[in-house]
């Protein structure tokens, strides 16, 4: 099918080093990917090194247009990410290398929770580029999808970590080309309208992507994973739904190149199943700890301000539970304001589990000061102690204790009154047993 034709003379480049004849122009628009497009053509006016240095350190936008019935359309809007020059038979031909607007949200590292699990994906998503300037994604997906764990965005760019929440959902990400801006879809694209193609010549194939989602174990048919990649002359954009060969298909991929003076469009048709992502998860997590703040406890439960947070309300804060070393033998939950660690068994977020209180006084707490004593204090003045040469327990405000040494044995000592009872026989076998009393002792033998 020949649509309406887009020959040379009707393109526009807008942005970047003037071109006086446009040699070639393709551009690639993948799914999950920033889209790429490279532009070859002759310099009007060749331009010294510092000049070229500037197009690249500016972020200089790069728009290539058509002259449409309606006025002109974008086919292609996006920064320029790298300049070749070189000289043929003494011509100065460049070359250009440009990127979508989606590299904006790859550039910057981010380490920050999403703790409150009644936020959706889409609400996730929105939450996490909101930050980058004039960001926007349009949600096909996600908005009635809520997560069943927090999610953490550990050393990825927002890119990183909005591809892996779309991965979740075994959905699929896609840049916006007409624009410069940081915009994409999260799923894919709404249909708009309905094109009837009538194409003799394509390619057909199938997509190993039905075995790396699981096949049909996981519930899926190899009818699926059947594309065909078809040429025409047509601009069609990725929300119009294509009626070919008896059947609907959708727009997965799309190649545009040049050729002979006229824009050739190559697309894939497919199901939208055949791009999706396969869940994923981010491997630093596996064997990794992160430092937190205890906001509230509950039963063997915590809730946390972790540290990557500039803040963190207590009642969007996640309970996350608390398994200490010790395991069950002793409870003994970390209090409000103690600094915890949040360890992770694998690289799923899911795996977080609070392990550990980190003590904070060590220097200045004098039971801390020799690695040799060991002990447990809590709240209300109560110890256990393990030393070299004795162990026992204690409440010194009281003077309450009972201590095993070894150079002189047992002791058992209280301000209040000692009894020892037993419901068969009660012995102390020994060589000496002394008992001391200011007031009196009573022995009584039945």
């Amino acid at each position: 099918m020949k649509g309406r034709r887009i020959t040379i003379d009707k393109i526009k480049i807008a942005g970047g080093p003037d071109i006086k004849i446009l040699k070639g122009f393709s551009y690639h628009l993948e799914p999950n990917q920033h889209a790429t497009a490279t532009i070859v053509g002759i310099l009007a006016e060749e331009k010294d090194t510092k000049e070229w240095i500037n197009f690249l350190g500016t972020q200089t936008v790069v728009t290539v247009s058509f002259q449409a019935e309606q006025g002109d359309k974008t086919i292609f809007s996006g920064y320029l990410n790298q300049i070749n020059l070189q000289r043929k038979t003494g011509i100065p031909i460049v070359t250009m290398h440009l990127i979508s607007g989606t590299i904006l949200l790859d550039r910057t590292k981010i380490a920050r929770s999403y703790q409150n699990i009644s936020n959706s994906y889409a609400n996730i998503v929105k939450e996490a580029i909101k930050e980058t300037n004039y960001a926007s994604c349009i949600c096909t997906m996600g908005e009635q999808s809520f997560p069943e764990k927090p999610f953490i965005q550990y050393r990825e760019s927002n890119w990183e970590f909005t591809h892996r929440l779309a991965s979740q959902l075994k959905g699929v990400l896609y840049p916006d080309i007409t624009t410069p801006l940081p915009r994409f879809y999260f799923g894919f694209p709404k249909e708009k309208e309905i094109k009837e193609l009538e194409i003799e010549e394509y390619q057909a194939g199938f997509s190993e992507h039905f075995y790396e989602l699981g096949g049909m174990e996981a519930g899926y048919s190899p009818q699926e994973f059947i594309f065909y990649q078809v040429k025409t002359s047509e601009d069609i954009s990725f929300d119009t739904g294509i009626l070919w060969k008896g059947k609907h298909w959708r727009i997965g991929r799309k190649l545009v190149q040049l050729e002979k003076e006229e824009l050739f469009f190559t697309y894939m048709l497919c199901q939208p199943k055949l791009v999706s992502l396969n869940p994923y998860y981010n491997p630093l997590f596996a064997g990794m700890s992160l430092l937190g703040t205890v906001l509230a406890g509950e039963g063997e439960t915590l809730k946390l301000h972790l540290h990557i947070d500039k803040t963190q309300e207590i009642g969007t804060a996640y309970s996350y539970e608390w398994t200490p070393d010790t395991g069950s033998v002793m409870y003994c939950m970390p209090k409000v304001g103690t600094k915890v660690s949040l360890y992770f068994s694998s690289e799923e977020e899911a795996s977080a589990r609070v392990i550990n209180c980190i003590r904070e006084n060590g220097e200045t707490c004098e039971g801390m000061s020799d690695p040799n004593y060991r002990g447990l204090s809590t709240e209300h003045g109560k110890k256990l102690f393990l030393n070299p040469k004795e162990l026992g327990i204690s409440e010194e405000e009281k003077g309450n204790y009972l201590k095993l040494e070894d150079d002189v044995a047992v002791q058992l000592e209280s301000n209040k009154k000692i009894e020892i009872t037993a419901k068969g026989k009660a012995k102390f076998i020994a060589k000496q047993v002394l008992l001391e009393t200011p007031v009196e002792i009573n022995l009584a033998r039945g």
